[in-house]
């Protein structure tokens, strides 16, 4: 007995939509149109309140329509798993980003801490700055003279005396 897609996808799912339904018969119509040369005859389906023309595909093509339906639904199933997986890592990493923020807003605070410390503390630390300084050997630096590209320009001192 001959059958449509929506007759097969019914057998093998309870819910579909008609965008899933109208890919599989696209995907399934082309198999037919590069296997068979044929013509395909065309029949009134009702699909819910609405009445469709469809193909009538010969019971040669059954099984490969089964085996496209579940072809289909696994992809589906996988993009969506790997969907949620992305979503996963999306949501993990703003954790992360969230928590190295709190670390960073911890770090801010005891740097606040550390500045009310006690003036003989700042003091002592003031000294040993101010020793290192002194011990500090400055290294002569050597100035090369070179030609100006461009001679300078002759500044009037008439009104400057």
């Amino acid at each position: 007995m001959p059958a449509t897609v929506y007759q097969r996808l019914c057998l093998k799912k309870e819910s579909f939509s008609r965008k899933d339904l109208r890919r599989i018969a696209n995907w399934i119509n082309s198999i037919y149109v590069k296997k068979f040369t044929a013509e395909l005859p065309k029949v009134e389906q009702q699909e819910g309140n609405r009445i469709f023309m469809v193909y009538l595909y010969p019971d040669e093509m059954i099984p490969i329509m089964d085996n496209i339906i579940d072809k289909f639904y696994r992809q589906k199933e996988f993009i969506a798993k790997k969907h949620s997986n992305y979503l996963k890592s999306l949501k993990n990493k703003d954790e992360k980003k969230l928590e190295k923020k709190k670390n960073f807003d911890k770090n801010i605070n005891d740097k606040q801490i550390k500045k009310n410390i006690s003036k003989k503390d700042y003091d002592n630390k003031k000294n040993k700055i101010e020793q290192v300084k002194s011990n500090k050997i400055e290294i002569p630096t050597v100035t090369t003279l070179r030609k100006r590209k461009t001679p300078p320009q002759i500044i009037d001192t008439k009104g400057y005396n």
